[in-house]
């Protein structure tokens, strides 16, 4: 056997160790590699095995590795290779004839302090270019093809005697060379797989690494041949690759069998890969191609059955893909590939069933059996299925279940035939297949037993369907390749779909005609496109737009009226100055699509809008310089417009504000502008922007102290300012950015809106005698600023004072209110104003006075309500002093006009009652051995009532005196005591009769109440057209108990509701159903 190249592998062998414990331990953590009786690896090339530890309590020393591997390494005594390695980065070796071996030997070694790690590089290429050895001549592999044993030791002491190791039984050291545990012995087949697949037990896996391996592999037992990575087989002589002979349970995943060469006579492989006699065998995830004799197989199967070829590409063989003789399985999500032939010296099959095979066969893409050029003796098909008798006169029948494949570019997509007989015993169910640019897709060249041909899909065909048999084909809903069905002459001549002949039932037949697609004429860039089209078909499913715009594909859904389907490609989806290209999608519901040809429409430009400065050059999205607007149209476009507001102008170039409706620019504030292109095949729709445009700072104004001015004895004035947006469509001031300063120091102002855009600043500093300074910064929203700075003088030499004893804040129960203030210094003028008046006014209190209601009583006449007045003096310097007083005046005493429950009344709590008048409520009591606040009744007004519930179970059976209290803020009053008599206890009814029964007429009534006092018992009828209570009896205790008593009903269903109420209110109340029928 001969290895003719190679591919690195790499095996990787994680260990870890050392858990607090005295002596090196050491866990297998990815154990391929190990033996464990049913894991095989086969490796190739330079493989790297690494053992990786982790610290422990002690440092590691040494490693030792030994390695059993076949003839002429084992002269049959067992001997061993032995490396050991120091856990040493700087000095690898312990023994210095340990570094020349590992040389000789194609090994290499690395080792990690730090991960306490050591890979050990083996070359499993190396030759022996040395002198005379007791295993190697010259130019001798040195792994030959086979087995080998890896042995590990692992040791935080090491000893040696005469140059060897002493394996010694103490806790320093992880395994023994000679009585190492099983996971510390690692088994491997160096190039050959059939050495790894003799050695294997039965359901053992086999792991094969990247490599080309070059042998001929038999597989004669149940195991798994499973690809590492990438592996490629090629064959060693003739015949087959890989053979599966006589076994069961097999598995080949991932590989590449690979003949070689690229043509016919370039190997000498009959097949791929050759199954005989076997069953459960499946072949997946694999490349078969290369194989070039004569009439050569990628996969042949013979005699076996369950064989499943899987998610393969088989490609480049001679004749046939796959083959089933007299087998069974499934053939599944594959990719088979003819080649080009001359239909005369070769002709392919894809997939071939011959001689009693029974094959389902689905999910595949089969393509190119195709013949080209001169006159073929023979087409080649996709899928072909045939009768024989000849090896098998009990069972020649072949059976193919096809399914869900896509057939293209062959001769002939299926052939169901029999070779070598008139008569064809095959059977086929054709169903929901793609086939696409085939001469002929299904061919029955003989009297075929059994078929049917459903669902199938037919494109670019010339003839879809060739049938030879006395019977009648099903082959009903098929799509034909056009809507108005298949060609027949006889049948069906005006068909325009691919032909059909011979005795078949294709109607009906699937398919969607669309016709009168919308000629768009006039398409814009900002306008939405809706496009239709008539489809008539059966079992649609879905009707779909499909538009390509600029290189991207768009799909839109339609709504249907009638056979009328209609989509919008909405105007955000277009991009205009080029083409679109759309067309309608018609799915059925056996998920066939349809169509035809595109429609084509030149997207026009929407007109663009240029503004500078782009974007806006203020804040948050405000212009605060004038912009300058253009406009740029189509190609294909006419004359273009603006609008500010209801003006129309005709657009000659740039513009600015000019046009706009306000008299003065300045002002321009939130404008909308419009703009739209005339096309001679229709106007473009209006576009449409919004401008923000503040082109005004904003002003300071209503400077209080003014400029300039004086302040006379008052220390504390009010420091304000307005801030005007001037406009009031403009930006408005911005609050946050608000700064006042007094004197150069920034204080925090009082700010107040005034209307949506502008504000009140204000301050109330505490200032000495002298001149001082305010200053105020403002920024509108769009970012222009104003800074404001004036001075004023605070005068303290000529101070007066001024006392208000009376009026004071609060409430007054009358309207005749004392005034007394009194004055100290020369006041002129002493006077009043109330703000709540209907027209304020100053009214004067006295002149030249010091005092005013000090030595005699002086009053002052207030309506009812909240009032708020300012009392005001002023010296003869015009130094003012005043007091602000807020006070209201209530002169009415609450009302009690009425109260429930009356005096000597019985009473449950429920019915107590207050009817009052007061326009100022405070609160509402109620009071009997306690005092309850009743916090609904707080509506203020005339005639208010007021329902309360109280809570008396704690009184049952006794008297109780109750009273109410109304107040208002000054003064409250109180309602006459009452007595009443407190009964919570209800009364207990019991109905005797009626029953739920029937009835004639007349219902007898049988009642009986359990209380201390009469009551009333009464109905409700439910049943009534106008359901009320009717009395049967009041101040009673029974009725029909003593003597019968009867009610007449109409005739129907009765549902009644019978109850007792005493005089306190309570009650109780039994329900009962009765049918009347006389």
């Amino acid at each position: 056997m001969k290895k003719i190249g190679c591919l690195a592998g790499l095996i990787i062998f994680v260990c870890i160790g050392f858990v607090s414990a005295a002596s090196p331990q050491m866990q297998e953590i990815s154990p391929e590699g190990i033996i464990t009786g049913d894991t095989w690896n086969v490796l190739d090339g330079t493989v790297d095995f690494v053992f990786d530890f982790q610290k422990g309590d002690d440092p590691l020393y040494y490693l030792e590795l030994d390695i059993v591997g076949p003839d002429p390494w084992n002269d049959g005594s067992g001997e061993r290779i032995q490396i050991t390695l120091a856990a040493n980065e700087s000095n690898l070796w312990v023994l210095d004839n340990d570094s020349a071996k590992a040389g000789m030997l194609g090994v290499t070694v690395s080792y990690s302090e730090v991960e306490e790690k050591w890979t050990i590089t083996v070359d499993t290429d190396t030759t022996w270019v040395y002198g005379p050895h007791p295993y190697f001549s010259y130019g001798d592999p040195v792994w030959p093809d086979g087995q080998y044993h890896f042995y590990i030791e692992v040791g935080d002491e090491y000893a040696y005697d005469n140059n060897n190791l002493i394996h010694d039984a103490t806790d320093h050291q992880w395994g023994n060379m000679y009585t190492t545990p099983e996971f510390a012995q690692y088994l491997y087949y160096f190039h050959s797989i059939q050495d790894a697949i003799d050695s294997a037990n039965d359901g053992d896996t086999i792991y094969v690494s990247d490599g080309t391996y070059e042998e001929n592999v038999l597989i004669n037992k149940p195991l798994t041949l499973q690809a590492g990575s990438n592996p490629v087989i090629i064959g060693d002589s003739e015949n087959y690759i890989i053979k599966i002979d006589s076994t069961h349970d097999v598995i080949i995943d991932g590989l590449e069998i690979n003949g070689g060469g690229s043509g016919a006579g370039d190997n000498n492989f009959d097949y791929g890969v050759l199954i005989k006699d076997s069953n459960d065998v499946g072949i997946k995830n694999s490349v078969i191609k290369n194989i070039w004799k004569i009439s050569g197989n990628g996969i042949n199967i013979e005699d076996s059955t369950n064989v499943e070829i899987y998610n393969c590409t088989i490609s480049s063989f001679h004749k046939r893909g796959i083959r089933y003789v007299h087998s069974t399985g499934k053939v599944y999500k594959n990719e088979i590939i003819g080649d080009n032939v001359d239909g005369t010296s070769r002709v392919q099959n894809l997939v071939n069933l011959w001689t009693g095979s029974n094959v389902e066969i689905y999910e595949n893409i089969l393509y190119n059996a195709l013949t080209v050029g001169g006159s073929p003796t023979w087409d080649s098909p996709g899928i072909f299925v045939s009768s024989y008798y000849g090896s098998y006169p009990d069972n020649g029948d072949s059976y193919a279940n096809i399914h869900d494949n896509k057939i293209y570019d062959c001769d002939t997509g299926i052939v169901v035939t029999s070779v070598y007989s008139t008569t064809d015993t095959s059977s086929a169910d054709i169903i929901n297949n793609y086939f696409y640019n085939i001469a002929t897709s299904v061919s029955f060249e003989k009297n075929t037993a059994s078929a049917v041909i459903n669902y199938n899909f037919f494109e670019n065909i010339t003839n879809s369907l060739d049938w030879s048999g006395p019977s009648t084909l099903d082959a009903e809903y098929n799509w034909w390749g056009d809507c108005t069905g298949p060609y027949n002459e006889t049948t069906n001549p005006d068909g325009l779909g691919s032909a059909v002949s011979g005795n078949i039932d294709y109607t009906p037949w699937l398919g969607a005609c669309i016709t009168n697609k919308t000629n768009v004429t006039c398409a814009i860039e900002n306008q939405n496109i809706t496009v239709s089209a008539n489809v008539d078909g059966t079992d649609i499913d879905s009707v779909i737009i499909i538009a390509w715009i600029n290189g991207t594909q768009k799909t839109y859904p339609t709504t249907k009226n009638g056979n009328l389907y209609s989509g919008t490609i909405p105007s955000s989806d277009l991009v205009g100055g080029m083409d679109m290209t759309w067309n309608v999608f018609v799915t059925d519901n056996y998920d066939f699509n349809y169509t035809n040809g595109n429609k084509t429409v030149y997207v026009r430009k929407s007109t663009y809008l240029g503004v500078i400065p782009w974007p806006f050059d203020g804040e948050d999205g405000w212009f605060v310089t004038e912009p300058l607007f253009s406009l740029t149209k189509d190609s294909t476009g006419g004359n273009i417009y603006y609008q500010w507001d209801d003006d129309i102008f005709l657009y000659s170039g740039p513009f600015k504000l000019e046009d706009i409706s306000n008299l003065d620019k300045e002002s321009a504030g939130k404008l909308e502008l419009n703009w739209w292109t005339e096309f001679a095949c229709g106007n473009e729709s209006e576009q449409s922007q919004m401008f923000n445009i503040d082109l005004t700072n904003p002003q300071v104004v209503d400077l209080n102290p003014e400029d300039g001015g004086t302040v006379y004895n008052n220390p504390s004035p009010e420091v304000s300012a307005y801030l005007d947006e001037v406009y009031q469509s403009n930006s408005g001031i911005n609050e946050s950015t608000i700064i006042m300063k007094i004197d150069g120091s920034e204080v925090t102002p009082t700010i107040t809106d005034s209307g949506d855009l502008d504000k009140i600043v204000s301050y109330t500093p505490n200032l000495n005698e002298g001149w001082h300074d305010a200053s105020v910064n403002v920024t509108d929203n769009s970012g222009r600023n104003n800074y404001t700075i004036w001075s004023f003088y605070i005068n303290l030499s000529s101070a007066f004072s001024m006392v208000v004893n009376s009026p004071v804040d609060g409430i007054y129960g009358k309207r005749r209110i004392p005034f007394n203030i009194n004055l100290e210094g020369d006041v002129d003028l002493l006077e009043y104003i109330n703000w709540a008046d209907r027209n304020p006014r100053w009214k004067r209190l006295c002149r030249n006075c010091d005092e005013y209601g000090s030595t005699r009583k002086k009053t002052k006449s207030f309506r009812d309500g909240e009032h708020n007045i300012t009392i005001r003096a002023t010296d003869s310097s015009n130094q003012v002093r005043q007091v602000n007083i807020s006070f209201s005046v209530d002169s009415k005493k609450p009302r009690i006009s009425r109260t429930y429950p009356r005096r000597n009344k019985v009473t449950n709590g429920s019915d107590f009652y207050i009817k009052y008048t007061e326009d100022n409520l405070k609160e509402v009591l109620v009071s009997f051995n306690s005092t309850i606040a009743l916090p609904d009744c707080n509506e203020s007004g005339r005639n208010i009532e007021c329902d309360v519930q109280l809570d008396l179970s704690l009184y049952d059976g006794q008297e109780i005196a109750y009273w109410f209290n109304v107040s208002d803020f000054v003064r409250s009053i109180s309602s006459r005591v009452t007595s009443v008599m407190v009964d919570t206890t209800s009364p207990e009814l019991h109905l005797n009769m009626p029953e739920n029964t029937d009835y004639g007429r007349r219902i007898p009534f049988n009642i009986t109440v359990d209380n201390d006092e009469k009551t009333l018992i009464e109905y409700y009828d439910e049943s009534s057209s106008r359901p009320r209570w009717k009395r049967l009896c009041n101040n009673c205790n029974e009725y029909g108990n003593s003597k019968t008593k009867t009610k007449s009903f109409r005739r129907g269903d009765h549902s009644l509701i019978v109850r007792t109420v005493d005089k306190a209110g309570n009650s109780d109340s039994e329900r009962i159903d009765f049918t009347v029928d006389y």
